[in-house]
């Protein structure tokens, strides 16, 4: 159904010439947004991505993303295909990779989910080696601290000892 649904709207040549228009905004947007990244701008919130001019496909999350796929790519090895412009081509490659990410997207979650718990695991020992260092630190001020008390005690000893003789 959807693949004659891109061809039914590409039959129309008021919705082609308003997707040709489009697919070059949308370079054209891509390219600006891509310099602004290099420079660590963020254009999305100021600039929007132009909007697709007329009703195409839409992948929704409860599809059978495969099926969709498989479908799409047998269209895809058509002649109707093939002598569509490329800017229509890409429209409907732009769909196929809009399933392939639905497909992905709860390993990629999963991925993340596991790099987050990489992370808090690893802060959390860096954590404990940094109260481990702080607890070693503080047992070698405590060892120096008891050394010199225990010098000093030996030479209160001394002195007294010292006096004790002299007064004798």
């Amino acid at each position: 159904m959807e693949n004659r649904e891109f061809l039914k709207t590409f039959d129309d040549e008021q919705s082609v010439a308003l997707l040709m228009q489009y697919q070059k905004d949308l370079q054209g947007y891509q390219g600006v947004a891509q310099q602004a990244a290099a420079q660590g701008i963020d254009i999305s919130q100021s600039i929007p991505p132009p909007t697709v001019p007329v009703k195409l496909p839409i992948v929704r999350d409860f599809y059978d993303h495969e099926t969709h796929i498989q479908v799409h790519n047998r269209f895809r090895k058509t002649q109707e295909y093939d002598e569509l412009p490329q800017e229509l081509q890409m429209l409907v490659d732009q769909h196929v990779a809009e399933h392939e990410q639905a497909i992905m997207a709860p390993q990629i979650a999963q991925q993340q989910q596991q790099q987050a718990e990489q992370q808090a695991q690893s802060e959390a020992q860096s954590q404990e080696a940094d109260k481990d260092r702080q607890f070693q630190q503080a047992t070698k001020m405590q060892d120096h601290y008891n050394n010199m008390e225990r010098e000093s005690m030996k030479v209160n000893a001394a002195m007294q000892t010292s006096q004790l003789k002299a007064g004798a």
